[in-house]
């Protein structure tokens, strides 16, 4: 969930960027920010060629509220149309976008933003900090819904001393705030767009011009863009446009760009990279992520996540680099089951699962299942999520444990209905993408009360390790305590994570101006361009 995916969550490795909710390589198209790729789709290319358009088929958005954004397609669409104070490079870094500059005070707890003039909404309105205020205080509130306000939960207030100056003021110190400014829910709306998920007014390289929820969209050049061409001055972005087709199949997804009505691809099934790899006709981009899916066990009283020992069980009958072999092909990487990843550097706790279903089976017995239980799992009809869910029912039969597995569309499982079923079921899997900052997995979905907290899990010592992360100004001291952190949720955390992505795009070879960058699956379309015909 990403965001998910979002989770988006809740919120993706080679054209399957998207099993992650995906890997989050997140394709950044700003000049200057690079990346790796089994095929570089820039080397040797010619000078960027206008106009044109790029067709792309994806799944379709549900919202298109930026606060709201969750899977990978409205991540995607939000980002050509939005643009946040900062953007996140391949090193995991805040690179100034709206903003120009900030600096913060010795204590971390005062940060100020320089913002850019000049910069126009997509309607020609100029950018000012009144547009900042506003979309801050929508990310903030919590009866919008949306997970920024546990990500923001440290900020006191945010002061605009003029037009082109905004001052965040901390309730305590928190040395990685600009990353926090990058998430991707953060784009800045126009202060006069009172309906976001219709009018969608932002500052992006494209805006929306045509939508059809059940079958296309349409995303026009921007003509006030501020951005420009290096070389020539000209404002960016090179395409005309981008033409959106929606379909839920990954295999229509694939096809599509196998028979040409399609000319960049996510979420394609990992088994299918190995078709377009060594075809010249074809480019993929690859890269590591922490595109993830989480297993999450309701853990409150009166469920069988309450009994730690039932977590552990379900850990040890769980076989993750199996799943990996069957799901994936090998296009991902296990990690320790948390949500912390290999790509988080010291902040990651090196300690590979154990399988032992045996001694699975012998704790179900001493939390009185000696016959096992029966189980309905919930998934999303997304990605690879059914795959997984299949393939892990297969192991559970080993440790007596009986899935029955319940597909739900992705706008059900993830819906507005009260309540979702991600969010009550007793077991349920959800894609989240690759965050600046771990930690903000721990703010907005395992710490008590979290708005994302699909768990429903509550440890004091997890809650007191994880605010000591967010106020620790010593990277050392902070690196140590997202270890304690990861190992309380490997001894008696509700969730598991099956794997982390490797994110796969497939797209026409004659596309150019794809770079590469963590974190998300989404990419800004700003700088690419369809090369010369000879």
């Amino acid at each position: 969930m990403n965001r998910h995916r979002t989770p988006t969550f809740r919120g993706n490795q080679v054209l399957m960027l998207l099993c992650v909710l995906g890997v989050l390589f997140a394709l950044v198209l700003s000049p200057g920010c690079g990346g790796a790729s089994s095929k570089s789709s820039s080397a040797g290319s010619p000078s960027p060629s206008w106009g044109g358009e790029v067709r792309i088929t994806i799944e379709s958005p549900i919202s298109l509220d930026p606060v709201l954004a969750g899977p990978d397609p409205e991540d995607l669409i939000t980002r050509q149309i939005y643009e946040g104070l900062t953007e996140i490079n391949s090193k995991l870094e805040a690179v100034p976008r709206l903003a120009s500059r900030w600096q913060n005070s010795t204590d971390d707890r005062t940060w100020t933003f320089y913002l850019r003039k000049g910069v126009q909404f997509s309607n020609g309105v100029p950018f000012t900090a009144k547009d900042v205020l506003y979309t801050f205080k929508r990310l903030m509130d919590p009866k919008l819904g949306g997970t920024t306000v546990d990500v923001y939960s440290d900020v006191a207030s945010i002061t605009a001393p003029d037009d082109y100056t905004v001052v965040f003021h901390l309730k305590y110190a928190n040395p990685e705030l600009p990353k926090d400014i990058g998430d991707y829910h953060s784009g800045i709306v126009s202060s006069t767009d009172t309906d976001p998920a219709k009018q969608t007014l932002g500052t992006g390289p494209f805006f929306l011009k045509a939508y059809s929820r059940e079958n296309r969209m349409v995303l026009e050049r921007n003509p006030h863009y501020w951005m420009k061409d290096p070389a020539t001055g000209r404002a960016l972005p090179y395409l005309d446009r981008l033409v959106l087709v929606f379909s839920p199949d990954p295999q229509a997804h694939v096809e599509a760009l196998r028979g040409g009505s399609a000319d960049w691809v996510i979420n394609i099934p990992s088994a299918m990279a190995n078709d377009f790899k060594n075809d010249p006709k074809f480019t993929l981009i690859s890269g590591v992520s922490n595109n993830h899916y989480l297993l999450h066990i309701r853990s409150d009283k009166g469920h069988p996540g309450s009994d730690v020992r039932v977590i552990k069980a379900i850990k040890l009958g769980t076989d993750l680099p199996s799943i990996v072999a069957s799901v994936r092909q090998g296009y991902a990487d296990v990690g320790n089951t948390t949500e912390v990843g290999p790509i988080y550097g010291d902040y990651y706790l090196n300690k590979p699962p154990v399988y032992d279903p045996a001694q699975a089976k012998k704790l179900l017995a001493e939390a009185g299942y000696p016959n096992g239980f029966t189980l309905k799992l919930y998934v999303e009809q997304y990605s690879c999520i059914p795959q997984i869910a299949t393939v892990w029912q297969q192991q559970m039969k080993k440790i007596g444990v009986n899935v029955q597995i319940q597909e739900e569309p992705e706008d059900v499982y993830y819906g507005s209905n009260t309540p979702n079923t991600w969010l009550v079921c007793d077991w349920g899997i959800t894609d989240w993408a690759t965050r600046p900052r771990p930690v903000a997995y721990f703010n907005i979905s395992l710490v008590t009360g979290s708005a994302w907290n699909e768990s429903h899990w509550s440890d004091p010592e997890f809650d007191k390790v994880t605010a000591e992360i967010n106020r620790e100004l010593d990277q050392s001291k902070r690196a140590e305590l997202y270890k304690q952190a990861q190992q309380i949720i490997i001894d008696r955390g509700p969730v598991m994570v099956f794997f982390d992505e490797r994110l796969i795009i497939g797209m026409s070879s004659s596309l150019r101006g794809f770079q590469t960058s963590i974190p998300e699956v989404a990419t800004s379309f700003r700088s690419v361009y369809w090369a010369k015909t000879p």
